[in-house]
């Protein structure tokens, strides 16, 4: 594998913030409407650390490339 080809992959932080993105995003309209719960507290979670995830791929690409 080239470097280059290496940078475009999500690095490992930035993969387990979007599984746990992905999970509250899960949790919330899925799950949280069976049980009564409040889905916006999921999705507010979710949007977090899906914003997290993208900011330090974003950053780490603009690293790369200075």
């Amino acid at each position: 594998m080239t470097t280059q080809s290496q940078a475009v992959r999500p690095g490992t932080t930035e993969i387990v913030f979007f599984i746990f993105a992905g999970l509250c995003a899960v949790l919330a309209i899925v799950i949280a409407p069976l049980t009564g719960g409040t889905s916006w507290v999921g999705l507010v979670i979710a949007a977090l650390l899906g914003w997290q995830g993208y900011r330090l791929r974003k950053e780490r690409l603009t690293h790369l490339k200075n």
